[in-house]
């Protein structure tokens, strides 16, 4: 399984990529695993490291703030921004998003926590007519395969008004067709 940020590519101010880079920068990865007992791994990437064909890329493991305020400035957020962040009642989830709401505002990211009980907010961040932009998510394999995961929240051609899981709202034609590549592939 994997927990994650989603940041919602159709949603101001996510919609720009230094702005969703920036949050990443943000972060610091190892203090979320701590809340997990360390039992956690920072994957880097958003396949679980132990499933079969996750490679370990390495990104954003290492916070960077300058990095990240950099990024906001060239994005038009030179004093940063005020967002929402959602997530679930359900521990650690409202420890982990009071970490990220401290380690962003750090970059001039401005962070009202909205937490609710854990199966109504799955229900209403999975309705895309939400516009919800910001939240905390995880989605744990029917079976132990990579498809099961890419596919399942990254396929644009997959979006759904309700029961959405790709919460990122993210489509693009290249990333579909290697989906399909894959699924064609031993």
């Amino acid at each position: 399984g994997t927990e994650y940020m989603f940041m919602n590519v159709r949603e101001k101010p996510f919609d720009d990529l230094r702005v969703r880079q920036a949050v990443c920068w943000s972060l610091d990865r190892e203090a979320f695993n701590r809340m997990y007992s360390g039992v956690g791994t920072s994957a880097g990437e958003f396949l679980p490291p132990l499933l079969p064909g996750a490679r370990p890329l390495g990104r954003y493991l290492k916070r960077d703030v300058p990095r990240a305020k950099a990024l906001l400035a060239e994005a038009g957020y030179p004093n940063g921004f005020r967002t929402r962040l959602y997530g679930w009642t359900t521990e650690p989830g409202p420890r982990l998003l009071e970490v990220a709401q401290q380690q962003l505002a750090d970059a001039g990211i401005k962070v009202d926590l909205d937490i609710g009980e854990a199966a109504g907010y799955t229900s209403m961040a999975e309705d895309t007519s939400n516009h919800i932009a910001f939240g905390l998510f995880g989605w744990f394999a029917d079976y132990v395969d990579a498809s099961n995961f890419i596919g399942v929240l990254f396929d644009g051609r997959r979006i759904t008004p309700t029961q959405n899981l790709n919460l990122s709202l993210f489509d693009d034609r290249q990333v579909n067709a290697w989906i399909d590549e894959a699924a064609r592939s031993p």
